[in-house]
């Protein structure tokens, strides 16, 4: 029984030995101790992460805000400008249109004064012209007497016998007109067959108007329809020397009425044989 007991002794030591040294031998791992947390350190942590979000909220609002104050200062600036842009665009176009307008009253202006110079240089050169003209109708007249003088039959008397030759027609013209109408130049034509027949003849070239307008300006109507009758005659053939022209105006209407009929007779281009064929 000892016998076993030792045997048992001597086996329990064995293992002991061989468990001890094999921990000793073993490489050895921290032991780690959890700490005790409290709940006085759970709520300092989670007040510090709620200070920390809302800081990071306050924040995140911050740069928002400044971010919306930039756009806004932006976008501001750049409506100014836009609006700086269109008024200067605005007081060009206002200021070209200002300029425009003075130099078109300039001219219109100075146009106007021109016309007046104009006017004023015409009306006088017509006064003299007129003045001129009187006094070339006094020669012309005095011209006419001396040749009719000549002749052996009284004027009276032959402006008697010679307005009434059929061969030599009156022709006619429009208001304040001198050119030759279709039916004047066929009268024309066969007037100067007439005066081409009868070479020695010599006519005198009346212009006639209507009783409107002034005396002066009828005076030199009648004489422009007396050349446009000279010249025409002259494109016929007929020689300028037994061509005279005289205007009388409105003095010797043929008919002395005062409507649109009588005037139609009295604007007239009248010949007068002076020295007979």
């Amino acid at each position: 029984m000892q016998k076993y007991n030792k045997i048992f002794l001597v086996i329990f030591l064995f293992v002991f030995s061989t468990t001890f040294l094999f921990i000793s031998c073993a490489p050895k791992k921290p032991i780690s101790v959890k700490p005790q947390v409290d709940e006085t350190t759970i709520k300092a942590e989670e007040k510090g992460k709620q200070k920390a979000e809302e800081e990071a909220r306050l924040k995140a609002e911050e740069e928002a805000r400044l971010k919306a104050e930039e756009e806004a200062r932006l976008k501001a600036e750049e409506e100014a400008r836009l609006k700086a842009e269109e008024e200067a665009k605005r007081r060009t176009e206002e200021e070209a249109k200002r300029k425009a307008y003075e130099e078109a009253r300039l001219r219109a202006k100075e146009e106007a004064k021109r016309r007046a110079e104009e006017e004023a240089r015409r009306m006088v050169e017509e006064e003299a012209r007129l003045k001129a003209k009187g006094e070339k109708k006094k020669i012309e007249e005095e011209k006419l007497s001396a040749i009719m003088e000549t002749e052996t039959q009284p004027l009276a008397a032959r402006e008697t016998e010679v307005r009434t030759v059929p061969a030599l027609e009156d022709i006619y013209f429009d208001f304040n007109k001198y050119d030759i109408r279709t039916d004047g130049r066929e009268i024309l034509q066969r007037n100067a067959e007439w005066l081409q027949k009868n070479p020695g003849a010599k006519i005198q070239i009346e212009g006639h108007c209507d009783e409107r307008g002034t005396t002066e300006y009828n005076l030199a109507l009648g004489e422009r329809r007396a050349m446009s009758v000279k010249k025409y005659l002259i494109s016929l053939g007929i020689s300028a020397e037994r061509l005279y022209t005289i205007s009388y105006g409105e003095e010797l209407p043929i008919d002395p009425g005062h409507n649109e009929e009588t005037w139609i007779k009295n604007r007239r281009g009248h010949f007068l044989i002076i020295i007979k064929p």
